[in-house]
């Protein structure tokens, strides 16, 4: 019992938080322990993050054998968006608390990580074969590939749901379980494939401190995580000094706000150029997530993923929410002209765009999954499964 209330008063202060506010001493008087009782259970707050993220595998566990009592495809992956909305609502409703998500055990030690992601491995392989069962053609050269789409996109919900009311979460349940099987793309609709980010992206490798700063913080955190990115790391891939990286920037969470601000710049750009050379509202679409993906799957300069938020400071992590706001109005108003045109399916254009950001940002990570022998093809693949979705893989 008393392990379980400090799991549960740990998860809450993650989720506000991060690694660095696990408190013990504070955790232990909310228990009503001394620090050293505590201490019996956890014996630092590595031990007590771990503990936490195993237990939400465990509460994923238990969420798919829940829905692999559904069967075929589209009732198989409503029910797993549904349990957790239903458990969103619970938290809404004062029943439960906010979940831990797992993006942060970037920052733990290996052996702690290897832990976690063996677990998180098997967990991604049970999801495979339930939506391989229920008629998902497995990719072999991407074989987890709609299992882990899924997961990002429940782990990222509780990024945007408050957008929607508690009554409204039915219909966000089947927008996005018609989004993971059928993409946002009407059947037989034909589309230009243009990626946009050729001539920009040679920008991105120039000498420039401020470029080269925002380019390796981004690639160490996308890698490492924010608490795991030391100013250590950062400056001895930089090859200047401590005092030189504080010369230029004050602390390390004001270069990783940038480093989000950065990549949102970027977007913006291919939305800019896209428009301008598309007249086709899903065409323009298309081109902005072949740039994001192509630039994701490339690694050489990545968008900051998602993934680096939970580790952030809160004020930051609000202010790096909010500015993904006018990226998001671009996207919802290009698809609401596609539908509008009948080139789109009529799915809420606003779930829509999260879904299609979500796996475009976390394609960073198909690379460290499968090291896959051709990165654009691999690109092409994810491309295509946001368009068409993952029931109509090639």
């Amino acid at each position: 019992m008393k392990k379980s209330q400090i799991l549960k008063i740990g998860s809450r202060a993650l989720v506000a938080g991060s690694i660095e506010d696990l408190d013990l001493p504070k955790i232990a008087h909310e228990v009503g322990f001394k620090p050293s009782s505590l201490r019996y259970y956890f014996k630092n707050r590595e031990d007590l993050a771990e503990a936490i993220f195993h237990r939400r595998i465990e509460e994923l566990e238990k969420n798919v054998i829940a829905a692999a009592e559904s069967e075929g495809l589209r009732a198989f992956v409503g029910r797993m968006f549904a349990i957790e909305l239903d458990q969103y609502a619970d938290y809404l409703n004062g029943h439960a608390d906010p979940k831990a998500q797992i993006g942060e055990t970037r920052t733990l030690s290996r052996e702690r990580r290897k832990r976690i992601g063996s677990r998180f491995a098997a967990l991604l392989e049970k999801i495979g074969v339930l939506l391989e069962e229920r008629g998902l053609a497995r990719d072999p050269d991407l074989p987890l590939l709609p299992a882990q789409m899924l997961l990002e996109n429940i782990f990222w919900l509780p990024g945007w749901i408050d957008h929607f009311r508690e009554w409204e979460f039915a219909q966000v349940r089947d927008h996005l379980t018609e989004l993971f099987c059928n993409g946002f793309a009407a059947e037989h609709t034909s589309l230009v494939n243009s990626s946009v980010t050729a001539e920009r992206e040679s920008t991105l490798q120039s000498d420039d401190v401020g470029e080269r700063f925002l380019r390796v913080a981004t690639q160490l955190v996308s890698q490492r995580g924010y608490r795991g990115t030391s100013i250590d790391a950062i400056s001895a891939a930089l090859g200047v000094t401590k005092g030189s990286f504080y010369h230029h920037v004050a602390e390390k969470k004001d270069l990783v706000e940038r480093c989000f601000e950065h990549g949102y710049d970027r977007i913006s750009t291919f939305q800019k150029d896209a428009s301008a050379r598309h007249e086709k509202p899903l065409d323009a679409v298309l081109a902005v997530l072949a740039s994001i993906i192509s630039v994701q799957v490339g690694q050489g300069s990545p968008i900051l993923r998602y993934s680096a938020l939970p580790g952030l400071p809160r004020s930051i992590r609000l202010t790096v929410i909010a500015g993904s706001a006018p990226l998001d109005r671009w996207f919802v108003a290009q698809l609401a002209r596609a539908q509008a045109e009948g080139t789109a399916r009529p799915v809420d254009p606003y779930i829509a765009a999260q879904f299609a950001a979500v796996i475009a940002n976390a394609s960073y990570d198909t690379v460290w999954l499968y090291w896959p022998d051709d990165q654009w093809v691999t690109g092409g693949r994810i491309l295509h499964a946001i368009m068409h979705g993952f029931a109509n893989a090639v």
